[in-house]
């Protein structure tokens, strides 16, 4: 991969990875459930740790791996 395209992907990884991982970690979900709901907050969780790991990952991971791991945990957020 030539650098300036490694560059291009690692920021892109980045800027996604911290958006999925906030999203999770939430401001948006974590911290908006109600102490009651103990599984969706472990469930949360579980994401945060989740994006934080592929976030650490984004300059020593195969791109290619990368990419399908953060992915298929981007759909299960959806999900």
């Amino acid at each position: 991969m030539s650098s300036a395209l490694e560059e291009k992907a690692k920021f892109e990884h980045r800027f996604w990875l911290q958006v999925l991982g906030d999203h999770a970690r939430s401001r948006f979900i974590y911290e908006a459930l109600a102490p009651v709901e103990k599984e969706d907050i472990a469930t949360s969780y579980q994401f945060i740790q989740t994006f934080d790991r592929l976030l650490g990952k984004t300059d020593s991971e195969n791109w290619s791996q990368l990419t399908l791991s953060a992915e298929a945990e981007a759909l299960r957020l959806r999900d």
